[in-house]
């Protein structure tokens, strides 16, 4: 038995068995390895292993997006918001689906782990309005039913949700601050004379030229927020709705905790209930 995503990452989904508690039972439910595709999990082995280990999955398009709900977590634990359970310690995994067409195909995958499934995809192009949306769709039939709560963010990218929902003054520090650095995007032009109405714009632009997880934009825009309704208002409400919907399904006691128990079942008394550990099959059972 593992704990570790390095070590779960080193075998094929058919031969891994989530582990988890339920009262004083241990419960193990095998993966459906027909749920994925090979070539996707030896690819994205790594974000697999952690999902397997978590108690809960929230898929988003990109490593943008990734960045953006990390660095909202930390803003919500340092602003001190009451009651608030950062993401690490929730339990819940992070999934980079890479684009915005394959976030509800990964949700049957990790709905089939027993897993509480979130996923945020931005607004199609082309339409006018956003969808505000408090649960999964009653119909199985429906992409979106494996989720158990799913959000679609009011603009087409989450730059524009991100500066749109900022207000002047936080765009205003945050530019004072990565103007300065050396790897400030040279072609986008701020000053301290730019002009509020601006700065959308600006921040925007500088965003979009440093996105990705190689760049350290996002978290320095989070940095700048000084209170917890400076946070932008998608991201926060997602990650609220998140922590509240796990607090009503609190994870059960592992209930076998004795100094007599078996080593794997002491390891195993010290998660609770949802966290995962993962169990290589022998190949002859």
């Amino acid at each position: 038995t593992s704990h570790s995503p390095y070590v779960i990452e080193q075998f094929e989904p058919g031969d891994i068995v989530p582990l988890h508690r339920r009262g004083d039972e241990l419960i193990g439910s095998p993966i459906d390895a027909t749920a994925i595709k090979a070539k996707t999990y030896r690819t994205e082995s790594r974000q697999f292993a952690e999902a397997i280990l978590s108690r809960a999955v929230l898929i988003v398009e990109g490593a943008t997006e990734l960045v953006v709900f990390s660095a909202a977590s930390n803003a919500l634990e340092r602003l001190g918001r009451p009651g608030y359970t950062h993401i690490d310690l929730s339990g819940v995994s992070l999934f980079n689906a890479k684009n915005d067409s394959t976030v509800k195909k990964f949700a049957p995958v990790f709905k089939s782990m027993n897993k509480r499934v979130y996923g945020v995809w931005d607004r199609p192009r082309g339409t006018d309005t956003a969808t505000a949306v408090q649960g999964a769709d009653d119909s199985a039939d429906l992409p979106t039913a494996a989720f158990d709560r799913f959000w679609e963010s009011p603009e087409t990218g989450i730059e524009r949700v991100l500066v749109k929902q900022t207000s002047t003054a936080v765009l205003r520090r945050f530019l004072d601050d990565v103007a300065t650095r050396e790897d400030y995007p040279r072609s986008i032009v701020y000053t301290a004379a730019t002009p509020d109405d601006d700065l959308e714009s600006v921040a925007c632009e500088v965003l979009k030229a440093r996105k990705g997880d190689n760049w350290p934009y996002v978290e320095l825009l989070f940095d700048k927020m000084e209170t917890i309704d400076e946070i932008p208002r998608f991201v926060r409400d997602v990650l609220l709705a998140i922590d509240a919907d796990l607090a009503m399904a609190p994870e059960e006691p592992a209930g076998m905790g004795s100094d007599d128990a078996p080593a794997a079942e002491k390891a195993g008394s010290e998660i609770s209930s949802e966290e995962e550990r993962a169990l290589p099959v022998d190949p002859g059972v």
